[in-house]
């Protein structure tokens, strides 16, 4: 019975450039405090979707490499993102797990040895919600940290489309995510989620072309390992300043949320929503993010979402 981690990596075009940077620096950090933890135990594969074979080859020392071909259309990068990912499902063997990423994220060091905890305990999926940081030329590339100091670099690199999120501060039009921020904390809830990881022991499509729900509905609430702890696992994307929500003339308030809500969550975007998730600092100093969460769940039209453990 296989037990692999596999890992799946789109990285084509300017992509595969910044995944060989700062990114796959951060990836084996992550490695090396799995074999750490697990004593070499946990075998690991890489998927690679890429135009250079011969730079992705040996990106990841010691690591069977699996390279599959770029897409030869690049006018619809979305697509060929989930296509990527579903090729890597594709690859993996019963019981693998499975990793979803992009060639942009970093990831804080304890997030695959976490995965694997999570897997070891009995779920069967595996979700981080993740931050941004503006990518700036003129930044040096972060060097691996740990989960929570990558946290906390992107709350001081707090990127745009972040910051239009802001419930009160910002003007985004799809408020997807939420953030607050008080006395040095931050906490986030979120409708749409990664599903950083999850668990082949079932046939997996990504029907729609959509990561975030598509694949995770395969998967009971009870299911699901969805981290809410600074510490344990973190990611965050590199992104341009100039990548942002589509805005609005009003701050971001309660009637926004719920008109966004309403209009087409899933019932895995109302329990996503229920998670109060801890970016950076003491939780308990931010206060009003449960008010809000409490009057938009109130309108949640599904019962099997409210009644789902947390």
């Amino acid at each position: 019975m296989s037990r692999r981690l596999v890992v799946v990596v789109p990285a084509w075009g300017r992509y595969a450039r910044m995944f060989l940077g700062a990114p796959l620096a951060s990836h084996r950090a992550a490695l090396e405090r799995l074999r750490a933890e697990f004593r070499g135990t946990v075998p690991v594969t890489y998927v690679f979707r890429t135009d250079e074979p011969r730079r992705f080859a040996g990106a990841v020392p010691g690591v069977e490499t699996i390279l599959l071909p770029a897409p030869g259309d690049a006018r619809t990068p979305y697509r060929d993102m989930t296509s990527t990912h579903q090729r890597g499902i594709d690859v993996a063997g019963e019981n693998d797990r499975v990793v979803l990423l992009t060639a942009d994220a970093l990831l804080g060091s304890e997030t695959f040895a976490t995965v694997e905890h999570a897997f070891r305990s009995g779920r069967r999926a595996v979700v981080c919600p993740g931050t941004r940081m503006p990518l700036r030329r003129w930044w040096p590339n972060p060097r691996p940290r740990d989960s929570r100091s990558l946290n906390e670099l992107a709350v001081r690199r707090w990127h745009p489309f972040a910051r239009s999120c802001e419930f009160g501060v910002g003007h985004a039009g799809h408020p997807s995510e939420l953030f607050w921020r008080e006395r040095g904390a931050a906490v986030m809830r979120s409708f749409h989620a990664h599903p950083l990881a999850v668990l082949k022991d079932r046939p997996l499509k990504i029907e729609d072309g959509t990561l975030d729900i598509a694949l995770l509905e395969n998967y009971g609430f009870e299911e699901i390992y969805y981290n809410v702890r600074p510490d344990l696992m973190a990611m965050s994307v590199l992104d341009p300043p100039s990548r942002t929500n589509p805005l609005t003339p009003w701050k971001l308030d309660l009637a926004q949320v719920l008109a966004w809500a309403v209009r087409g969550a899933r019932p895995m975007h109302w329990w996503n929503f229920r998670h109060r998730v801890s970016i950076v600092g003491d939780a308990s100093s931010v206060t009003a993010d449960q008010a809000v969460a409490d009057e938009v769940l109130r309108l949640c039209p599904y019962p099997e979402a409210l009644a789902a453990s947390l």
